[in-house]
């Protein structure tokens, strides 16, 4: 499925009114190597930085070593109030292209999951988002090492069980996830599951495609394409650099794949669930009509929370069925329309 085409120089009607005008309102962007510290800069003006209080979480952050003498930010969100050791881990990678972005992006959402897994399914967690080095100035693999570096922390220094670790992000973040999660796999980590919310995964997919006209909120065919050049730098292309062109997806984690159907990554993510699926991994692959890339972020939209609801429900299953954490190739298409 493509996004409708602009006829009027308007988007097209998405599944609710909240939708429509986050998509009307968000500042469209022309992404270029000398507009990056600009975008940059309002980006990180508007994060949200919600007060962990509201939500009954306590905010802490950690300073561990990375690779090439970096030191990386680790920002963590647990349950306030919760007296036993908390077992189970979702480890977090922002969106934001590989270019742009932090972990206090995502905080409201994270903050939202750990209250809702504590009150709503009795399971304490411990989310641990990454502020992982950024391109063009840290290209390829320098996310990649931060990500694994991260990992590696949550099981040996934290002591985190292999099963009981789910990992994932949105956008870059997804793709980031996804990426890790074949590394692991290669390193005989054995992970609970993935959760690829709308995932950057091929620059051979989206970053060239040739309907330069088809309307794409939020995130551009342009915009993509100059975001992998930036991440991948002088990187010779190769397949285990990129999750939608890696030969072998065979014993990954656990997937869901959660996207838009007028995002413009949906159709390179339902070609890497059915890849994953004829790779026999566990997989669910969820298309949310009528939305578009980071619809999410319209908090107010039904849509938008009924994603929040699923996203919350499915991590807890991954975290407490680690025999069957999901269905191999359950998929759910249009699970809400308005």
């Amino acid at each position: 499925m493509t996004s409708p085409r602009m006829n009027d120089g308007q988007f097209p009607r998405f599944a609710d009114a909240h939708l429509d005008q986050f998509a009307a309102d968000f500042p469209q962007f022309d992404l270029r190597a000398e507009t990056l510290p600009r975008i940059r800069h309002n980006a990180f003006k508007a994060a949200f930085t919600p007060s962990a209080t509201r939500y009954q979480a306590l905010r802490l952050e950690h300073q561990i070593p990375s690779t090439q003498q970096h030191t990386l930010r680790l920002v963590e969100y647990r349950p306030q109030g919760c007296e036993e050791p908390i077992e189970h881990v979702f480890l977090h990678f922002h969106g934001g292209g590989y270019i742009i972005g932090q972990p206090e992006d995502a905080e409201e959402q994270n903050l939202w999951l750990v209250q809702q897994l504590y009150h709503q399914y009795g399971l304490a967690i411990r989310i641990i988002s990454v502020d992982y080095r950024l391109a063009p100035e840290h290209p390829y693999p320098a996310a990649l090492d931060d990500a694994f570096t991260a990992l590696s922390w949550c099981l040996h220094t934290q002591g985190v069980t292999e099963n009981k670790l789910v990992i994932g992000g949105e956008s870059a973040g997804g793709g980031l996830a996804a990426t890790l999660a074949i590394k692991a796999r290669d390193h005989n980590i054995d992970l609970a599951g993935q959760l690829l919310i709308y995932p950057m995964l091929d620059p051979t997919a989206s970053s060239n495609k040739n309907d330069r006209n088809t309307a794409y909120a939020v995130w551009t065919p342009d915009n993509n394409q100059c975001a992998w050049h930036a991440y991948l730098g002088d990187t010779i292309f190769a397949e285990t650099v990129i999750p939608g062109e890696h030969v072998s997806l065979t014993k990954v984690a656990p997937a869901w794949i959660a996207v838009g159907e007028d995002d413009l990554f949906y159709t390179e993510n339902r070609e890497y669930s059915l890849r994953l699926e004829q790779a026999n991994v566990q997989q669910r692959f969820t298309g949310y009509a009528k939305a578009f890339h980071g619809f999410d972020r319209a908090l107010e939209s039904p849509l938008a929370q009924q994603f929040r609801n699923d996203l919350a429900a499915t991590l807890a299953q991954m975290l407490l069925n680690a025999d069957n954490p999901l269905t191999i190739g359950d998929c759910d298409e249009n699970p809400v329309s308005t």
